[in-house]
């Protein structure tokens, strides 16, 4: 898999992120006890590996980790003990790239 797999819009993309010693500095909302049913990125802070990386967005959904199923603190436990390279299958909704909506 190459490192700079670009995320498709309205499919699911899997990419990976070399934390290169940083966390993956992403917060996250949603999961299968809540309205939204997926887990889905809320921010992407600046010092973290997914920033460093370039390729995820608020919006896109994480399902790489079977996150399919999963409560929200069960997502957060899962996202925290990450080994150095995280392989993350993504959904990026149409939406997120439509300024309008942003």
């Amino acid at each position: 898999m190459e490192k700079t797999t670009p995320i498709k819009i309205g499919e699911e993309t899997l990419i990976e992120i070399d934390k290169d010693g940083r966390g993956l500095g992403l917060s996250i909302v949603g999961g299968s006890d809540t309205v939204l049913g997926n887990v889905v990125i809320h921010e992407v802070y600046g010092d973290g590996a997914a920033a460093h990386d370039g390729r995820l967005k608020p919006g896109d959904q994480v399902n790489g980790f079977s996150l399919r199923s999963v409560t929200h603190e069960q997502a957060i436990s899962v996202l925290r003990r990450t080994p150095a390279k995280v392989r993350m299958l993504i959904y990026r909704d149409v939406i997120v790239n439509d300024p309008t909506h942003l």
